[in-house]
C-alpha cells in the first residue's frame, strides 16, 4: 500500500508501519505538515513544482522520482479476469434457465419466460412458504429445470460483479426483488407500493433500525453515538448492525431492470446492464420510486432527491405493525420483519443518516 499527502503525514503512516511507499504533495505550501517537516525515507514520489496552462487549460506537476519501486508503463485490457469470467458464467447460465423454460413450457412469450427465469432464480435462496405466497413459484417447473440443468452439468453460478461500486451481488436477491416490482400484489396501489419498499430497501432500513435501538437501549451504544454523523458511519455498512452496500446495490438494481424485461430476454437484459455505466443508480431509484407512486402525502416534485429519501425513510421508522391490513401483516410476520416502535427523535435522524449515506453514494 502507498500513501499520497505532505512530509509529516507520510513519514508518520511510513512509521506505523502501514506504508510502503509515500507520494509526498512537496509543493504544496498551505499544508502544515510540510514546511519544516522532514521527508519520508520511503518517498518514491516528490511534488514539487506546479506548471499551468499546458495545452490549454491543462495543469500538470514536476515530480522528482526516487527509484525505490518501478512506476507502471502499461495498461492492458484482460477479458480472461477473474470478474469478466464470472460474469460470462453468470449470463449464459441465466441463458440456459431461459431456453431450458421456452423448451418445456412452450410459447409463453418473452415476458413469461422472464418471469418464470427470474422465479427459479429466487427459488434457490428465498424458498420458504412465505416467499411462496409473495412469488407464487411453480414447483413442477422448478424441479424440471434443476434437473435438466444438472445434468447438463451448469455450475449454477449465481454472483455478478459490479464494477461501479466494486461489489459482487446475488442473482437470487435481485431476482425477489424485481419480481416484487412486477406483480402486481394486491390490486391497492398504497399496499403495493409498501410490499415492494418492504420487501427490499425499507426491509433492511428497518432491520437497521431495530437492531440499533435495541443494541441503544441495552448500553452498547451512547448518547453521542446517535448524531446523524454517526448513524451515516453505521448504516449501510457490513457491520453486525447493518446492511452492506451489496443488498442495496440488488435492490436499486431491480428498480432499473424490471422495465426493460417486456420484450427483451432476461440473460440480454442483465448483460447489457452491468456492462452499462451504472454510477447512477441512487437517482435512478429514486425517479422510478416516484414514477411508481404510492409514496408518502409529504413528498413533493420540488423536494431534493436528499429530501425525497429522507421523507420515504421516515415514513416507515415512524409506523408500527398496525399501518397495513391483516393479510399483508401475516405474510410479513412469516418473513419476520422487525418489531419495534421507534423513538421519534432517533428515527429522524436514522432517516437523514440513510438519505444522507445514498446521496454519497
Amino acid at each position: 500500500m502507498g500513501i499520497y499527502g505532505p512530509r509529516e503525514v507520510c513519514r508518520r503512516v511510513e512509521k506505523a508501519g502501514l506504508c510502503v511507499s509515500s507520494f509526498v504533495a512537496d509543493m504544496s505550501s498551505g499544508y502544515s505538515c510540510n514546511i519544516g517537516r522532514k521527508i519520508p525515507d520511503n518517498w518514491n514520489y516528490d511534488q514539487y513544482k506546479e506548471i499551468a496552462d499546458i495545452y490549454g487549460d491543462m495543469d500538470i506537476d514536476k515530480v522528482t522520482y526516487s527509484g525505490r519501486i518501478e512506476p507502471t508503463s502499461s495498461l492492458s485490457g484482460d477479458d480472461t479476469s477473474s470478474t469478466s469470467n464470472i460474469n460470462k458464467e453468470t449470463y449464459n447460465f441465466i441463458k440456459r434457465i431461459y431456453d431450458e423454460i421456452i423448451n418445456i413450457k412452450g410459447n409463453i412469450g418473452i415476458m413469461g419466460a422472464n418471469l418464470e427465469t427470474l422465479k427459479y432464480l429466487a427459488y434457490l435462496t428465498y424458498d420458504s412458504y412465505a416467499w411462496d405466497l409473495l412469488v407464487g413459484y411453480d414447483t413442477s417447473l422448478i424441479k424440471k429445470l434443476k434437473e435438466r440443468l444438472i445434468d447438463k452439468g451448469d455450475e449454477r453460478n449465481l454472483l455478478i460483479y459490479s464494477k461501479d461500486y466494486n461489489t459482487y451481488i446475488t442473482l437470487p436477491h435481485l431476482a425477489v426483488s424485481t419480481l416484487m416490482l412486477l406483480k402486481n400484489q394486491i390490486g391497492v396501489p398504497t399496499l403495493n407500493g409498501i410490499i415492494v419498499d418492504l420487501c427490499s430497501w425499507a426491509g433492511d432500513l428497518l432491520t437497521f433500525a431495530g437492531s440499533f435501538e435495541k443494541a441503544f437501549k441495552d448500553g452498547k451504544y451512547k448518547e453521542e453515538d446517535c448524531s446523524i454523523d454517526k448513524l451515516t458511519e453505521l448504516i449501510i455498512d457490513d457491520n453486525e448492525l447493518s446492511f452492506g452496500l451489496e443488498d442495496l446495490v440488488q435492490d436499486f438494481d431491480a428498480w432499473s431492470l424490471f422495465k426493460l424485461l417486456n420484450d427483451r430476454p432476461i440473460n440480454e437484459v442483465i448483460e447489457e446492464y452491468y456492462n452499462s455505466d451504472n454510477t447512477n443508480r441512487v437517482n435512478n431509484f429514486i425517479n422510478r420510486r416516484m414514477a411508481y407512486g404510492a409514496y408518502p402525502d409529504t413528498i413533493v416534485d420540488s423536494d431534493s432527491a436528499n429530501t425525497k429519501l429522507y421523507k420515504l425513510a421516515k415514513f416507515y421508522l415512524e409506523q408500527d405493525s398496525s399501518f397495513v391490513n391483516e393479510i399483508i401483516m401475516q405474510i410479513f410476520q412469516a418473513i419476520n420483519p422487525p418489531e419495534f416502535t421507534m423513538i421519534e427523535e432517533l428515527a429522524d435522524k436514522i432517516a437523514h443518516a440513510f438519505a444522507n449515506k445514498l446521496t454519497s453514494l
